[in-house]
């Protein structure tokens, strides 16, 4: 015991020592391009654990694919598809046994009930600045891995500064983008949402709402049945239902007094105004 007390001491010592270190300088981990993505794998991703967002930094288009973690296939299944699944194991463990895969893989069949479900993507936002060419110079597109925040940045042919910002947030369960331009005319962008799945889209009250639903069914792309729609079957009473909400806002003016127009094909404008979130 007595050997080992020099041990300990020293070992104090080092952690009081450490203690009192100053932290790691903090690393800059920062994903930065000089182009918008053009293909899904090039886009920025960002999430809160249950939506999420990849982030394309477009110029006179900027586009977001969102998606939601509870948004699949598939509905409550109580259904019994191999009763006598048990009679089967023997033989596939005897097969297994003697190398024979094949018949193991046949016999296999005997004892899996329905094709797992599938995740199904809610949507896209698509931003459309009316007043950009597409001509830009100074563009930077990034995302810092350290706050969690996508940014796009760019300079107008005009001259004015655009700068987007996207982040996500687990607390307030919501992504949110601010718009902002040094330009003297301020914003003048078009908010659109749609979605590969059914639903209905309208807008009220300077909000987007969408009701829609995923496929109640859904198979593997290499199964081969009945009719075109035999991979994904939708239905309005059954299966998983979804609303998606897109709201805009921006502080109102004597100039500007309604910022956020509501349009009745569904969409969204900011005009006028220097800075606006959605």
């Amino acid at each position: 015991m007595k050997k080992a007390l020099p041990i300990l001491f020293i070992f104090m010592v080092l952690t009081a020592h450490a203690q009192q270190r100053d932290p790691l300088p903090r690393r800059e981990l920062l994903l930065h391009y000089d182009r918008p993505a053009q293909y899904f794998e090039e886009a920025l991703p960002i999430g809160n654990g249950q939506l999420g967002a990849t982030i394309y930094g477009g110029v006179a288009t900027d586009r977001l694919s969102l998606n939601d973690i509870t948004l699949w296939t598939g509905e409550p299944d109580t259904a019994v598809y191999a009763p006598d699944a048990h009679r089967h194991i023997a033989d596939i463990r005897t097969a297994l046994f003697n190398e024979e895969y094949e018949r193991a893989e046949a016999l296999q069949k005997n004892v899996q009930g329905r094709y797992t479900q599938a995740f199904q993507p809610m949507g896209q936002l698509t931003i459309t600045h009316h007043r950009h060419t597409g001509e830009t110079t100074s563009y930077q597109r990034q995302l810092d891995l350290n706050t969690a925040t996508a940014t796009t940045r760019y300079t107008t042919a005009e001259g004015d500064t655009m700068l987007t910002e996207y982040f996500a947030s687990a607390p307030d369960s919501l992504i949110a983008i601010r718009l902002s331009t040094t330009s003297a005319n301020g914003l003048d962008c078009t908010l659109q949402f749609d979605s590969p799945l059914p639903c209905t889209i309208y807008a009220d009250q300077q909000t987007i709402i969408a009701d829609g639903f995923a496929a109640y069914t859904s198979a593997p792309n290499y199964y081969e049945g009945p009719g075109d729609d035999h991979r994904h079957r939708y239905d309005p009473s059954r299966g998983t239902r979804f609303r998606t909400l897109i709201a805009a806002s921006a502080t109102a003016t004597p100039a500007v007094p309604h910022p956020v127009s509501t349009h009745g094909d569904g969409t969204l404008r900011i005009r006028g105004v220097r800075e606006a979130v959605v």
